[in-house]
């Protein structure tokens, strides 16, 4: 009786299909079709988080690996400026500090087209960070819209930047009024003199950047290239920003030799011009002095002698700030090279901090009046070295 009920049993199993007939066993056995199902891990067993993705990466170091791997085939590679500092034991001062200034690269000095310029521009703001990259695949109009949409926020921004500067304007001077209305001796630091100042020469170009980027953004790029003095400076690229100091450097330099073969032709002496001021120049040399000085070189020799009495003076009263800050001890090598441009105290070639900091010295000891100051950028023309 029980065999025949165990048989029974076995040949309804053995006619159930292979799912319910798998059912009988504690243990279903492996066939072919369980080994290729992925394994299923027990309960209670966390599951493996996935790798985050960071959608907006920060700013990336620009280094000379990146800078050798750039996609684009029209730029040579820039030269990174460097510069190295070799601190002393004694002094705290920043002028005990030894730094290496290196010369503008000569790829922001090269003739480039507008395209050409814009793109390594825009190459160069996204290795930065300051630009996001479009997306990876796109099509080439949906590339160039991301590209306008993200810099049109790079303009946004800029030109919130120059409103929110207002509070810090207003508050720098609100400090000095109020010091001064209880007769305390306080002014301006330097350093606040040249934030208000770009404030407002920022102010000044603001309206009419405004105007062009709402009717032709694209123009913009022909502005940076051809009259780059009439854009805000907190909506420049920093590429652009380069590309502008580079050619008013090269401008003063070439001016610089043109002066220094006037001065080997001209009989006169270097202190009879001193003395005589600007109005003894000739008109050659005016314009030389102008261009040294980044002033324009366009207008009549009249009104060229007119703007250069006129930046002499501004020069004069900046002069007096340096001197009672400690004669510019606490200037960095950015601060110092650019005091330095104004004066028309440029080199060609890559100098110490110390030499640069000793050339401010010689010029803070011998601007004693309009006509010291010129005499000092005549005498440094023609003692300038071509190399």
């Amino acid at each position: 009786m029980k065999a025949s009920a165990l048989f029974l049993e076995y040949r309804v199993a053995s006619t159930k299909p292979p799912s319910i007939r798998r059912a009988w066993y504690s243990t279903v056995p492996e066939g072919p079709d369980v080994k290729n199902k992925t394994e299923i891990p027990p309960p209670g067993t966390p599951a493996s988080s996935k790798p985050k993705i960071d959608l907006r990466p920060a700013p990336k170091k620009v280094t000379k690996e990146t800078i050798a791997s750039s996609d684009l085939p029209s730029t040579p590679p820039p030269k990174k400026f460097a510069t190295s500092t070799a601190g002393s034991s004694s002094s705290t001062s920043s002028a005990s500090i030894m730094e290496r200034h290196v010369a503008v690269p000569d790829h922001l000095l090269a003739t480039q087209g507008i395209v050409e310029a814009t793109k390594f521009d825009f190459a160069e703001a996204r290795r930065a960070g300051i630009l996001a990259p479009p997306p990876e695949g796109a099509y080439k109009i949906v590339a160039i819209w991301h590209n306008l949409k993200q810099i049109f926020w790079f303009y946004y921004g800029g030109v919130k930047t120059i409103f929110t500067s207002r509070k810090e304007v207003v508050a720098m001077q609100k400090r000095v009024k109020d010091a001064r209305a209880k007769g305390e001796d306080v002014s301006l630091t330097r350093r606040e003199a040249r934030f208000i100042k770009t404030y407002k020469q920022d102010i000044m170009r603001l309206f009419p950047f405004i105007i062009t980027v709402l009717i032709a953004e694209e123009a913009v790029p022909f502005l940076i290239l051809w009259a780059p003095k009439i854009l805000p400076s907190t909506c420049l690229l920093p590429t652009q920003h380069d590309r502008i100091r580079a050619k008013r450097r090269a401008n003063q330099l070439s001016h610089l030799e043109l002066a220094q073969s006037l001065l080997a032709t001209d009989k006169t002496s270097i202190p009879s011009l001193g003395e005589k001021g600007i109005g003894g120049l000739s008109s050659s040399l005016t314009t030389a002095v102008s261009g040294i000085l980044d002033q324009s070189t366009w207008f009549p020799t009249f009104v060229q002698r007119w703007r250069l009495q006129r930046y002499l003076s501004k020069l004069a009263a900046d002069d007096a700030i340096i001197s009672k800050e400690d004669m510019g001890a606490h200037l960095n090598t950015s601060e110092l090279l650019a005091i330095l441009e104004e004066r028309g105290l440029v080199s060609k070639s890559s100098l110490p901090f110390s030499e640069h900091f000793q050339k401010l010295q010689w010029w803070l000891k011998g601007a004693t009046d309009a006509n010291a100051r010129l005499a000092l950028i005549l005498q440094h023309a023609a003692s300038y070295k071509q190399f």
